[in-house]
């Protein structure tokens, strides 16, 4: 969309379409959690029993003969800092790694409180090496591998983690099709995100795959080692297509430039550090010291060829502004009423003539034509209740979410929309900044830093006629403790 087409959908949507705003029933940003054994029902109904099949999409998970199974396999558990194997303990011995692209079956799953476990044996003889200097005493054998994956969010959480290892498919044919493409180069489906901080460090922190999203880049830690050289990094770092040293970073004005990474690095991340990718980018905006929180990023960099759109930051002196201002008012009082026990009694007195406050406001294109999306954030105010103490510090009403304009010109207020009640300090919030738009599968995924004292993340939004919904949060770094 050019910029005259983006500023006329601009004052549409704030002046027109949004008129009655509607407020749907008001949850969490990330959706009502799905603990342990409650994802049975909705895991089963998209991957059936006894029908489900796996391709592997790493070629580091070691595996066993099945004849040497016995009823487990060789277990791996799955955590946010890679996976591990059973120990030198274990009786079986790998028998070589699962190979890039090999077909599973979903043989048995086990669903415990705080985890799955998925039973994967090989629809084909695996290649088994059984005296390296010996090729004439290799086997073709059916291998088993149990992958034991952590369960403590809802139905999408619990998949990502699982597409990091291996994609799922409700029947062989999907699998096997799936598989014949694993290697083929994909550049608008399979790509992977990162964003470039101002000091030129690029962190890759999710990775596109044929409508799956994951990670694989190392998380932040309190011990990383640091691959010496790009020929170093681990393989499955990467995504599915591969290593590259060739980006495109995405400037909020939506300029690409191309990038060329040159050698791993560490950096600070908060009180933890990471691994990243030194780049050739270059900027003229000030860089604050290296150490310092919350360091500043200035785009979003993708491999393959996969656009990123720019967001819409709507500013204070323009007539949208003050036209959404005055439309989020009464659903930020109705989300206020939810936590009325816990405003003091000065904030009761003057809660009708506290005015909400927009504090941020960016607009999206929608998932089809003529529609748009809004996020924002709003606050309201209040008086401290003890002016005598030093630096007097009042209550703020804080809400964020989104907003939508649909193909009927309705405006309606994400059901994921939210408020809390918090201090001037502000220090329980966590505050979104949209950082572009990538659009797959004929839906938007915005891209969306999220910062808070003490820690930051990454959060991966996609937008459905439906409502919002988070489809990757990715830690950036976080300290123990807020420092009083």
């Amino acid at each position: 969309m050019n910029i005259s087409m983006t500023r006329a959908a601009t004052c549409a949507f704030a002046l027109c379409c949004l008129a009655g705003l509607r407020a749907q029933t008001v949850g969490p940003l990330d959706g009502l959690e799905s603990k342990g054994k409650a994802v049975r029902i909705p895991f089963e109904r998209q991957y059936p029993p006894d029908q489900t099949y796996a391709v592997v999409v790493r070629a580091d998970l070691p595996t066993i003969p099945a004849k040497e199974a016995h009823e487990s396999g060789f277990p791996i558990q799955v955590s946010d800092a890679g996976w591990k194997g059973p120990g030198s303990m274990f009786r079986a011995k790998p028998a070589g790694n699962l190979a890039l692209g090999e077909v599973m079956k979903v043989e048995h799953i086990d669903y415990a409180n705080d985890h799955v476990d998925l039973r994967l044996v090989s629809a084909d003889p695996h290649e088994i090496v059984v005296d390296a200097g010996r090729p004439d005493r290799n086997k073709r054998e059916q291998v088993v591998t149990l992958l034991t994956v952590p369960n403590v969010a809802e139905l999408d959480q619990l998949i990502g983690r699982i597409d990091a290892y291996v994609r799922l498919f409700a029947s062989l044919d999907a699998a096997r099709e799936y598989a014949r493409t694993i290697r083929d180069p994909q550049p608008t489906r399979r790509f992977t995100l990162g964003v470039v901080r101002r000091d030129g460090i690029l962190v890759p922190i999710a990775s596109y795959d044929n409508g799956h999203w994951f990670r694989r880049w190392p998380l932040p830690s309190s011990e990383r080692e640091v691959p010496i050289g790009l020929g170093d990094i681990p393989a499955d770092w990467w995504g599915v297509e591969g290593p590259t040293t060739k980006w495109t970073m995405w400037t909020p004005d939506n300029k690409p430039l191309p990038l060329q990474v040159t050698a791993p690095l560490a950096f600070g991340a908060h009180c933890l550090m990471n691994v990243g990718l030194r780049t050739d980018f270059r900027t003229n905006l000030p860089h604050p010291p290296l150490d310092q929180h919350h360091y500043p990023k200035d785009g979003v960099a993708t491999t393959g060829s996969i656009p990123v759109e720019a967001v819409n930051v709507i500013t204070a002196d323009t007539v949208t502004w003050g036209s959404f201002e005055r439309l989020i008012a009464p659903p930020v009082n109705q989300m206020e009423l939810r936590h009325f026990s816990q405003l003091p009694w000065s904030a009761l007195a003057q809660r009708s003539i506290t005015p909400v406050k927009l504090e941020v406001l960016v607009l999206a294109d929608g998932n089809a034509p003529d529609t748009m999306t809004a996020y924002f954030e709003a606050s309201k105010r209040y008086a401290p209740q003890d002016r005598t103490v030093p630096d007097p510090c009042g209550v703020v009403t804080f809400a964020q979410g989104f907003a939508h304009r649909t193909l009927e010109g309705v405006g309606e207020l994400d059901r994921t929309s939210r408020a809390l009640v918090t201090d001037c300090s502000m220090w329980d919030v966590e505050f979104r900044k949209p950082m572009g738009v990538v659009r797959v599968e004929g839906s938007p995924i915005w891209i969306i830093e999220v910062s808070r004292w003490g820690g930051e993340s990454y959060e991966l939004v996609r937008v459905r006629e439906t409502g919002v919904s988070v489809v990757l949060s990715i830690p950036g770094g976080s300290c123990g403790k807020i420092a009083s």
